[in-house]
């Protein structure tokens, strides 16, 4: 066990001032190995908060806890993922002030290498000193045998935010597993690798969000592609916030496998959905005055919206087919379900006629949800069907069939629309555009 002591700095606290502790868990400790850091400080009304620094090498479970009289100060622990002094809630992976438990310490296990920053607050009865000590155990936490079930999974503590690893083993058969929990209340990218040392794994990622004990078919997002003694890998470029489980399991019929599971989660900052209105076609005749000869000569024009934000396009004069019209909008990447509606209408001098877009009969607009979880585009209005995220969607109204809020002087004529909706989630280290 090695220790040392830090006392903070007495500038005003920042990420980019905090006091240095340096190599918590050297490049060349030996597994199990212990290291600790004894903090000792003092917290006045013009510094509510001190800031310390230090890396991990190796992964390492972390403990955090405080001597017996400064019981009362507030902990937060969060990992480097952009240089900056400014300190988000989304950047934090595990904080004190649990009301049931308000003397418990921080517990991390398995976190990976990297650079973290503790933040030790003011003491809740006032201005006093505090005493904190940083506890690094070196190696990968074993996963217990009794983790082969979701009700003793094992849980991954804190939010998934930088890097988690783990160690484990289990016999052959179809049904040897073992499952991890983690919850999550940022989105993020996620990244899944396990390797074998020996034998073969596959893994599977559900999202949980029933209130039962059992893992359903729908709830499955993702699995690693067919086992064998390579390692599996299970990415996806957004998971919103929820509840999780990834399972590791031992397809072989004979032997066991040994295995090492990374998990890694940076943080998305914001959505950037993509809608492209590709063509728009009219297959009736919209206006009398002009010769069929001459044939349709719409005159369209609408409105795309999504999330919040709403584009108008057009109006077109007399032109049956529209081309490459592009929306972009940036939304909450936390949200899962991103609406989009579509109208087009056809102008008129005497009014405004209705271009029929939607299979469904009775309407003629488009609304629709992208679900940025499993990246699919779910019909609301006008059609039911999905769609995988990107696919090009063709659909055509019948024209003449409006039965909802149709006013007296507005007609309905078929048209097609050849539309695709694409999500791109950003995260800080995003130096490009996707689109």
């Amino acid at each position: 066990m090695t220790t040392q002591t830090a006392a903070p700095q007495s500038t005003t606290p920042t990420l980019l001032n905090a006091r240095d502790l340096g190599d918590l868990v050297p490049a060349t400790a030996t597994h199990s190995q212990t290291y600790n850091r004894d903090i000792v400080g003092h917290n006045i009304a013009a510094t509510p908060v001190d800031y310390y620094r230090f890396v991990l090498h190796q992964p390492a479970t972390l403990t955090v806890s405080w001597a017996k009289e400064s019981a009362t100060v507030p902990l937060r622990l969060m990992c480097q993922s952009r240089h900056t002094d400014v300190v988000k809630p989304k950047d934090w992976i595990l904080a004190t002030r649990n009301p049931a438990h308000p003397n418990q310490p921080l517990h991390l296990e398995g976190l990976g290498a990297g650079t973290y920053f503790l933040e030790v607050g003011r003491d809740l009865q006032g201005i006093g000193s505090y005493g904190v000590t940083i506890t690094a155990q070196v190696g990968l936490p074993q996963v217990p045998a009794t983790a082969d079930v979701i009700e003793r999974a094992t849980v991954i503590t804190g939010h998934l935010h930088g890097k988690r690893e783990f160690a484990g083993a289990m016999q052959a058969g179809p049904q040897a597993s073992r499952f991890y929990r983690f919850t999550l209340t940022q989105a993020v990218e996620f990244k899944a690798v396990a390797t074998p040392g020996r034998g073969m794994v596959q893994l599977a990622l559900y999202h949980h969000d029933r209130n039962d004990q059992r893992l359903e078919a729908v709830e499955l997002l993702d699995q690693s592609i067919v086992p064998n003694a390579q390692p599996q890998v299970i990415e996806r470029r957004v998971l919103t916030p929820g509840t999780y489980y990834l399972r590791v399991r031992n397809p072989a019929r004979t032997g066991t496998t040994a295995y090492q599971l990374s998990l890694e989660a940076t943080l998305r900052v914001e959505g950037k959905v993509h809608v492209t209105l590709h063509e728009i076609r009219a297959l009736q005749q919209f206006d009398s005055r002009v010769p069929f000869t001459n044939w349709h000569e719409a005159d369209f024009f609408g409105t795309v919206k999504i999330g919040d934000r709403t584009f108008k396009f057009g109006p077109f004069a007399d032109s049956d087919v529209v081309k490459n019209q592009s929306f972009i909008h940036f939304v909450d990447p936390n949200q899962r379900f991103v609406p989009v509606n579509i109208e087009i209408n056809d102008e008129d001098n005497n009014g405004h006629d209705r271009a029929d877009i939607a299979p469904e009969r009775g309407v003629q607009h488009l609304a629709l949800r992208y679900d940025t979880l499993k990246r699919e585009i779910i019909g609301v209005t006008g059609f039911k069907e999905r769609y995988k995220s990107g696919t090009i969607i063709r659909l055509r109204g019948t024209g003449g069939d409006w039965t909802h809020n149709k006013p007296l002087t507005a007609a309905s004529y078929a048209t097609e629309l050849t539309f695709s909706v694409q999500y791109a989630p950003l995260s800080f280290h995003l130096s490009y555009d996707p689109f």
